[in-house]
């Protein structure tokens, strides 16, 4: 998104951002995981059965 808008590259000089991975299943969503400053944080727990 950054890469294709130049508003949103002068918006966020200056800013850090936060990007959140969501699934989303209808009645709310569940956060998997986010990134910041090329740190990812799981928040999901992945289970195999």
């Amino acid at each position: 998104m950054v890469l294709s808008s130049k508003e949103l590259q002068e918006f966020i000089v200056g800013r850090q951002i936060k990007f959140n991975l969501d699934f989303d299943y209808g009645m709310g969503d569940i956060r998997i995981c986010s990134e910041k400053n090329g740190v990812v944080k799981w928040k999901a727990e992945i289970k195999d059965y």
